[in-house]
């Protein structure tokens, strides 16, 4: 490739260089990427193509391909015999919590007190929760998730 330009031209280029017998490799899906192109080693071309149907010849060639690639996450030796992988990032159980205290002079620290709480999302759903008050007017709640915007009633 030769390219022509003036001496006093100031310019920044770049080339890409492919191969052109080699079709572009545009057929994906959110199952070939997240079930296999993520998971092999090397280039799968056509990967939704694994995916597209249950024939006997998709699924034959869906093990041909898993049997040629390594793979790139797992130790099979360590999954049989039941080695656990280190978990870097543990997963999240309790999410959000609701606590507080209650005050007032209405209030006498009694063995069965509940607070009733209306939960009001974004879209004018309701949640209500019932949370036992302990002696001292405390109160809590774990594990409360919301999607969005909340407003609490009690």
């Amino acid at each position: 490739i030769e390219f022509f330009v003036s001496d006093t031209a100031f310019a920044n280029m770049s080339i890409a260089v492919t191969d052109a017998d080699v079709p572009v490799d545009d057929k994906h899906s959110i199952y070939s990427d997240f079930l296999l192109s993520d998971d092999i080693k090397g280039k799968v071309h056509n990967p939704a193509y694994y995916f597209s149907s249950d024939a006997d010849s998709v699924t034959h060639h869906l093990d041909l391909v898993m049997m040629t690639n390594g793979w790139r996450r797992y130790n099979w030796s360590d999954l049989a015999a039941q080695k656990v992988p280190n978990i870097k990032f543990p997963p999240e159980t309790n999410y959000l919590k609701i606590e507080g205290k209650v005050y007032g002079s209405n209030y006498t620290g009694g063995e069965s007190s509940f607070l009733n709480v209306i939960v009001q999302g974004k879209d004018s759903s309701k949640q209500f929760l019932l949370l036992p008050v302990h002696k001292d007017g405390s109160f809590e709640q774990d594990g409360v998730f919301f999607y969005d915007t909340v407003k609490l009633f009690y």
